[in-house]
């Protein structure tokens, strides 16, 4: 006797409509969890899921709460069901961060990242920690150049994102997200920070530039050790030629583009960035040479390689730009290490 055919019930349809009775838990849910009153929060979340079980967000406003409380095992399946309803970033999010707190580093990578191609920009620190620990700086390197291109960061995230790009020596875009901290909220605590980044990427300029235009000294005392030390960094020799660098325009001989340089002269602190910095503030390409001298002071940077790849094919010298484009990957797979 023959067995019948398995039947395979069909996927269920994501059904985004949400009821009045619907709305009103899951409201009151969210509400309940910002303000810390996590029963009735859980009450409402669990009716929500009840009420619209083909409603993906009530699963991932679920799952967030119960991986604030530590139910793992619970929240992985509401993450997962929104998933089999539809691909939230959300719902991404969440579930990779169960991977991450897990240690799977690889499964956490592949969620993470398709929530931030999501725009769940809140991603990105997480996916940050799980590119580095898997993958290594290079890859860290490059996540972080596509984190900085997101422009609804929020203020935490950027305190988390200067901490990794002062870690990965990418000080310019510590320096960067301090500045548009400190524009929003006059803090001296900041303005270390600013300070730390502004000497490891060598431009005290900026630091000039932003004290002139924002802080008025006679109205707070604690700003005192931050002009301070802008003036003994303003003194320094490492800095006093960092405005001369020559310019000249693309297509003539190397030395005429570029003078020579005592690049050792700013020590083990700048190495190439100086050269990055500076190319990325002519945006044009003028830059190009300065490019290419950062990567021969530091033929492992990255971001240099990044650049100038960006560059030789935006200003159309493609054979160029193919030609780096092969090198920034052989210098990813070197700083990889072996799979």
């Amino acid at each position: 006797m023959g067995c019948a055919p398995k039947v395979v019930p069909p996927s269920p349809t994501p059904d985004l409509s949400v009821s009045a009775v619907s709305a009103s838990w899951y409201l009151q849910g969210r509400v309940a969890f910002a303000e810390g009153d996590q029963r009735a929060a859980g009450r409402a979340l669990e009716w929500t899921v009840r009420t619209a079980p083909n409603n993906p967000y009530a699963h991932v406003a679920w799952g967030d709460f119960l991986r604030e409380q530590g139910e793992v095992a619970a929240a992985y399946v509401a993450y997962q069901d929104a998933l089999l309803l539809t691909g939230l970033p959300s719902a991404h999010l969440g579930i990779g961060l169960l991977y991450l707190s897990d240690g799977d580093y690889v499964l956490a990578e592949s969620h993470l990242r398709a929530a931030v191609q999501g725009k769940e920009v809140s991603g990105y620190p997480a996916l940050m920690v799980a590119v580095q620990a898997e993958y290594g700086d290079g890859q860290a390197l490059l996540t972080l150049a596509q984190w900085t291109k997101e422009d609804s960061v929020d203020p935490h995230d950027r305190l988390l994102r200067i901490d990794m790009a002062l870690a990965l020596e990418r000080p310019d875009t510590a320096r960067d997200d301090a500045i548009w901290l400190l524009n929003k909220r006059t803090d001296p605590d900041l303005g270390e920070i600013l300070l730390t980044a502004v000497e490891r990427s060598c431009s005290v300029g900026v630091v000039w530039s932003w004290m002139g235009n924002h802080l008025y000294l006679n109205e707070d005392v604690r700003w005192a050790p931050f002009v301070q030390r802008v003036s003994e960094l303003s003194n320094d020799e490492r800095f006093k030629t960092h405005n001369a660098f020559p310019v000249g325009s693309v297509g003539k001989n190397p030395s005429e583009r570029v003078g020579p340089i005592a690049v050792e002269d700013y020590g083990d602190t700048c190495d190439s960035d100086p050269y990055v910095l500076l190319g990325r503030s002519i945006a044009t390409c003028e830059a190009l040479p300065v490019f290419e001298r950062a990567v021969v002071v530091e033929p492992l940077n990255l971001e240099a390689l990044a650049l100038l790849v960006e560059g030789y094919d935006r200003c159309g010298l493609e054979a160029a730009a193919k030609e780096v484009s092969v090198i920034l990957n052989g210098v990813i797979d070197y700083q990889r290490g072996p799979q």
